[in-house]
């Protein structure tokens, strides 16, 4: 009996302490995906300069996701809702485009040539989305991305449409490789109607 007991008792202070970490976490936000407290990270202003205060929550927490496209010249935003907005998201054509298997190990070949958009996540980077401003992809390079923080729009400068022609909301005159700058704007937070 007296082994019975001990054994039991081995067996409750074994799940206690199996449960005292979750326990003590639990009331404490858990840290986003790809966020890693053992990488080491400094905090700058904006123009620069080392941040010397330290907030209640402490240091800050590097956190990285794969958005699953390539990019070029990239600008990063978030919006007023917390989504977050990668450009340009670049696509990589299959075989006729830079020769080789989609799926297959192997570099990626990456040009300007590639058509973008915009990659955007609304769960803090676990998952990311293509998203086409305009219902179209648009050269690589020379973009731009800014939110608006007073109304929350979001706006998308582009070169040109690649490839062209392409059904879209631009008309095909406006899709001369080159020939016309885009502006894009959405009228409020969403992303999916740049």
């Amino acid at each position: 009996m007296a082994k019975r007991r001990a054994l039991l008792g081995l067996a409750a202070m074994g799940l206690a302490a199996a449960l005292l970490p979750q326990a003590a976490t639990a009331g404490s936000p858990g840290l986003g995906p790809g966020c890693d407290t053992s990488r080491h990270a400094v905090a700058h202003h904006a123009g620069g300069s080392v941040v010397t205060t330290r907030s209640s929550t402490g240091s800050p927490v590097p956190c990285e996701t794969y958005t699953g496209f390539g990019g070029a010249e990239t600008r990063v935003a978030v919006t007023a809702d917390g989504t977050v907005v990668y450009e340009p998201a670049t696509l990589t054509p299959g075989l006729a485009g830079t020769g080789f298997v989609p799926g297959a190990p192997g570099p990626r070949l990456s040009t300007s040539l590639q058509p973008g958009g915009l990659a955007t996540s609304s769960d803090q980077g676990a998952t990311w989305r293509f998203v086409k401003p305009a219902g179209l992809t648009w050269v690589a390079q020379d973009d731009q991305l800014y939110v608006d923080r007073s109304t929350g729009r979001i706006f998308y400068y582009a070169l040109s449409p690649n490839p062209v022609p392409q059904s879209g909301d631009a008309p095909g005159q406006d899709q001369l490789p080159a020939g016309h700058a885009h502006l894009m704007a959405s009228a409020d937070d969403a992303v999916r109607r740049v």
